[in-house]
C-alpha cells in the first residue's frame, strides 16, 4: 500500500522507517525532505528527522514531512519506498514514466521535452 500526500507517494515501509528515525532523532512525528542538486542525476532526495523549515507536504500515519516551498514542484509526484538490506537501508525512488533514476535509487532527473 502506498500512502499519498501532496503528490508525493510513500509506501508503508517507509512510513514506518521515517516514524522510526523521527522518534530515535528526538523529533516524533516530524521529518524533512528536501533535494540536493547534483550527484549521479539532477537531484538526490534528503530525508531527515525533524521540521527543519518549509511548508507541509504529506501527512503520514501520524508524521508530517516538511519540504522548502520551491521545492514542492520538483517533489511532487515521487513514490518513495524503504528498502533495507545488508548494508543498512536506504529511501530509494520508484522509477515511473517521464523520470530517469541511479541506480543508487536516491538520485533522479525529471524529463523535460526540449
Amino acid at each position: 500500500m502506498m500512502i499519498r500526500g501532496q503528490g508525493l507517494v510513500f509506501s508503508n515501509t517507509a512510513v514506518a522507517e521515517l516514524t522510526r528515525q523521527a522518534a530515535i532523532g528526538g523529533t516524533p512525528g516530524l521529518t524533512h525532505i528536501d533535494l540536493v542538486h547534483g550527484g549521479c542525476e539532477e537531484f538526490t532526495i534528503r530525508l531527515k528527522p525533524g521540521h527543519l523549515f518549509g511548508v507541509p507536504v504529506a501527512r503520514l500515519d501520524g508524521i508530517t514531512v516538511y519540504a522548502p516551498a520551491s521545492q514542492v514542484t520538483n517533489l511532487a509526484g515521487l513514490n518513495i519506498d524503504y528498502q533495507d538490506d545488508l548494508d543498512g537501508g536506504s529511501f530509494r525512488i520508484i522509477q515511473k514514466q517521464g523520470m530517469r533514476c541511479c541506480a543508487c535509487g536516491s538520485a533522479f532527473s525529471w524529463l523535460r521535452n526540449n
